[in-house]
């Protein structure tokens, strides 16, 4: 494996005689690798001296950087180079893990979670005898180049084989970039800046790898759209319907979070927009009300929608999952008030010419 930045050593073991390494695939972005991650500290600590463990994800050093202030990992957490590690285990999906022998041979992958006691002292069975080596034979430290904005086309896209899941399979957007891989509904959606709930496709499978010129992608973003529906050869359609929505009606402005309040843009554009889902909360920087409506579409699966005028950027921190303590949460910390309503309801329906 080739890295970038070493983060943060292990706080739990330092790398001696240990037979088998896992690397642990994250993202700041991913929720369900905060179990995940707990889940292979437990591990760590149970196989200390058999087993070593390191967290690699492909984001930037910065933002990785501000979310360990906020969420510390005891593992080694490393950065990635150029992805070449996701790529050459074929990462397309977070949490994942490869068990690896001190030899570099792959012996298991797959969830963290579905890696058991049982499992593990099986493999350490059978691989106990191996010679340990150094840290530095199986991961190679690399410096990292800086990239221009003008070192790639303004954007390239493929359709990719796999079947299409209405939703990404992979998001990462940093200062240089915006890479994405899953449904083209779903891209369709975020360059369109609207809920994947509010993109009807009427085809299936459909499945793209996409990354982009960040400036390009901000600034030419209608331009962008018309393109990938000429190279597709798609159109789209508007189209309303009735249905109940639920409405977010700011009812006290004062009590909306500036957009200082969090800040994981460090060393990037200040006004850039991140989000972190985990199983209960969004912890987000720098979203509008109407981006927060549409996130919350896709979170909870139900029509949100803003209809004032307020494009301000602002820091949110709220409980989704349980619908009482989410409507408590928007209102008492933001003064927001849901109401439920029917309403006609614009539609962007994708379809082949």
């Amino acid at each position: 494996m080739k890295v970038a930045n070493v983060l943060e050593s292990n706080k739990i073991i330092d790398y001696k005689n240990q037979k088998l390494i896992l690397l642990d695939f994250w993202a700041t972005w991913c929720g369900p690798c905060i179990p995940a991650t707990e889940q292979l500290e437990v591990l760590q600590k149970q196989y200390a001296n058999e087993l070593f463990m390191i967290s690699i994800t492909d984001e930037q050093k910065n933002a990785v950087q501000k979310y360990l202030k906020k969420r510390p990992i005891d593992l080694m957490v490393v950065t990635d180079q150029d992805s070449y590690t996701f790529s050459r285990y074929n990462v397309i999906s977070r949490p994942y893990a490869v068990l690896f022998t001190t030899e570099g041979d792959i012996i298991w992958k797959g969830h963290p979670g579905d890696l058991t006691d049982k499992k593990i002292n099986v493999y350490l069975k059978k691989y106990r005898g191996n010679k340990s080596k150094k840290l530095s034979s199986f991961m190679k430290v690399v410096k990292q180049e800086t990239v221009k904005l003008d070192d790639i086309n303004t954007y390239e896209i493929e359709k990719v084989s796999g079947e299409a899941t209405h939703y990404e399979d992979f998001y990462k957007e940093d200062e240089k970039f915006i890479e994405f891989r899953g449904d083209l509904s779903v891209l369709m959606a975020k360059l369109l800046n609207i809920a994947t709930a509010d993109m009807i496709a009427d085809f299936t499978d459909f499945k793209v790898s996409f990354k982009a010129n960040r400036q390009y992608y901000t600034s030419k973003n209608e331009e962008l759209l018309n393109e990938v529906l000429n190279k597709y050869h798609l159109r789209m359609e508007k189209e309303s319907q009735s249905e109940q929505v639920n409405e977010l009606k700011v009812v006290n402005s004062n009590m909306l979070w500036r957009n200082d309040q969090i800040n994981w843009s460090e060393g990037s554009d200040e006004n850039s927009s991140n989000f972190l889902i985990t199983t209960d909360r969004i912890e987000a920087d720098n979203l509008t009300i109407r981006e927060l409506a549409n996130l919350l579409s896709d979170v909870k699966g139900i029509s949100f929608v803003y209809n004032g005028k307020d494009e301000n950027l602002y820091d949110w921190n709220l409980h989704y999952l349980h619908d009482n303590l989410f409507r408590e949460d928007l209102e008492d910390t933001f003064g927001i008030k849901v109401q439920q309503k029917v309403m006609k309801i614009t539609k962007i329906r994708i379809k082949k010419e």
